[in-house]
């Protein structure tokens, strides 16, 4: 069964990012709710993780490491 919820602030929690990460990426089409406007946990993290920018982002997996 999937793990869903309809608050953002949720599943911002859930994935260990900020809300205003969670608008963001919505609001650029990363990521995208579910027809019934939930947000499906297990799609968000598959989504995060292929958009998100290695030089900017640990959700990646491949961050660079910090420059120094």
């Amino acid at each position: 069964m999937a793990e869903l919820t309809s608050s953002t602030r949720e599943a911002a929690r859930r994935l260990g990012v900020s809300d205003t990460t969670m608008h963001k990426a919505e609001r650029s089409g990363r990521i995208t709710r579910e027809p019934d406007g939930q947000w499906d946990i297990a799609k968000l993290r598959v989504q995060m993780r292929e958009t998100a920018d290695p030089q900017r982002s640990t959700l990646s997996g491949s961050a660079a490491p910090p420059a120094g």
